[in-house]
């Protein structure tokens, strides 16, 4: 197993440094990531509200606000996590993890065949190669058993892999595997 012990201090020194230079929005949001990293949700979120309020407001640190408070919330979308999430689109409509997590909002609010749409179109706009592909398609898995849908007969083709060299490849964090369906 992963000894977190030099993340946590990693995160806590990170920390002590930004109260040095606390308008680092770059630095807020790596701490973010570290609390996220090792399990500190809530801390995490507030790291990466603070890169928000300090103007970093692009649909990528969205979503890493979303995927803090969802973890926070034991995989539920909060009316926090749904603000989050809808700014991210606001920003930028078509960044898949925001639409994923559109998606994951829908299903637990019930409007699990809205749900299954979105992460259809989704997994059609997907490169064959994304590493968040495996996430749409489990959670198409899910809504398709719970609509009694035949995904084989829906099931888009994703689009050729992208080769990061000759192609602008967005980043996009989906590491949320335990967000299912299941939580509705």
């Amino acid at each position: 197993p992963r000894d977190w012990s030099s993340d946590v201090c990693s995160s806590d020194l990170q920390e002590t440094a930004l109260a040095q230079k606390a308008d680092d929005d770059e630095g807020w949001l790596l701490l973010g990531r570290a609390y996220l990293a090792v399990g500190r949700f809530e801390d995490s979120a507030n790291a990466v509200r603070k890169a928000i309020a300090l103007g970093r407001t692009d649909a990528g640190t969205q979503t890493e606000l979303v995927e803090a408070l969802i973890n926070a919330a034991g995989g539920l979308v909060t009316p926090p996590a749904q603000q989050a999430i809808d700014a991210a689109i606001a920003a930028d409509a078509a960044n898949p993890a925001a639409r994923y997590y559109d998606g994951i909002a829908k299903a637990q609010s019930g409007k699990v065949r809205e749900a299954f749409e979105v992460w259809l179109k989704l997994a059609a706009e997907t490169p064959a190669d994304a590493p968040y592909l495996p996430y749409i398609r489990r959670q198409l898995e899910d809504a398709a058993r719970t609509l009694k849908v035949n995904l084989a007969e829906v099931m888009p083709q994703p689009l050729p892999p992208q080769n990061p060299i000759n192609g602008d490849r967005k980043s996009t964090r989906l590491n949320s595997s335990h967000v299912a369906l299941s939580r509705m």
